[in-house]
């Protein structure tokens, strides 16, 4: 009788545990999301995005520059590219 009355309280005890709380929601809001993504993306703070290069005049051919694709937000490089007679840009490398 003790041991059918002290399963009975344990399994009682076990049951309040499991009703605890609010069911997690496997959605998540829209500002969560873009968070989430920016989190995940490659890019180090501070680098410069590479639409504010891109065919922009450069000095040195051959140069390369860092930057972020802000649009997949991944790291990319910029090369310093094009000719003495018709000057070099910034161009995808």
């Amino acid at each position: 009788m003790k041991l059918s009355l002290a399963a009975m309280v344990t399994w009682f005890g076990l049951s309040l545990i499991g009703c605890g709380g609010p069911a997690l929601d496997d959605t998540t809001a829209p500002e969560a999301e873009a968070r989430t993504v920016s989190e995940l993306g490659t890019c180090t703070p501070g680098l410069p995005s590479c639409s504010l290069y891109v065919n922009l005049r450069c000095t040195t051919p051959g140069a390369t520059k860092e930057c972020c694709n802000t649009t997949s937000q991944t790291q990319n490089s910029l090369i310093c590219s094009g000719s003495a007679t018709s000057g070099y840009r910034w161009l995808n490398y």
